[in-house]
């Protein structure tokens, strides 16, 4: 098994030492925390002020490149075959306050529904069958989208 520390020190190129550094505290304080999952109690958990917590997650970080690396690293093997998957999931939802709700198709409930959607591509080993997540997108319809998609209802 692989510790941390062997999983983010492949990153060294895509990021400094320092925030691979803030990278392993973080997740050690997702390890360690046993009460309700917030950016206070994690912070109480980690090496680093709530601060610095809050200017890490201003940050945008390539995801899909540092799983992209970290599968090549330790997954990938070049006799085997992949694949390359997309999968679109709604989940339903109520109320009206969620970021990105709006109506999307929903095939297990076979209409639109209100809810949010989200986009995810992965890689398959057609051998084993397992899957390897490379990346995951929420779908938001702006509102140009939702006045192209009613005028295409309508006309």
């Amino acid at each position: 098994m692989l510790t941390l520390l062997e999983l983010t020190a492949c990153l060294g190129h895509l990021y400094p030492a320092s925030k691979i550094l803030q990278f392993l505290d973080i997740f050690d304080s997702f390890f360690e925390s046993t009460i309700t999952t917030t950016t206070r109690s994690l912070a109480r958990y980690s090496h680093q002020s709530l601060r610095s917590w809050f200017r890490f997650l201003r940050n945008s970080y390539d995801w899909i490149a540092i799983r992209v690396h970290i599968f090549g690293r330790f997954c990938f093997d070049p006799e085997r075959v992949y694949i390359y998957v997309a999968d679109e999931t709604v989940e339903g939802k109520s109320g009206k306050s969620s970021h990105g709700l709006a109506k999307f198709y929903s095939s297990t409930a076979v209409k639109a529904i209100n809810g949010v959607c989200f986009f995810a591509l992965s890689l398959v080993d057609v051998k084993s069958k397992t899957s390897f997540l490379l990346g995951v997108q929420q779908v938001i319809y702006t509102a140009a989208d939702k006045l192209r998609i009613s005028d295409r209802r309508c006309g």
